[in-house]
């Protein structure tokens, strides 16, 4: 029975790390989507004058 819980236990952080490791690479695919489409007007705006 410890045994089950244990591995339950290890499951479960398993997840957790999944999820939070998702989490990351979402946050940092949005920030650099941010900063691409910075530059992109950045250069529009050169382009432009």
């Amino acid at each position: 029975m410890g045994k089950a819980i244990l591995e339950e236990l290890e499951e479960n952080a398993q997840l957790e790390q999944e999820e939070t490791l998702q989490k990351a690479v979402e946050e940092v695919l949005l920030k650099q989507m941010v900063i691409d489409n910075r530059v992109l007007q950045c250069e529009i705006i050169t382009q432009r004058e």
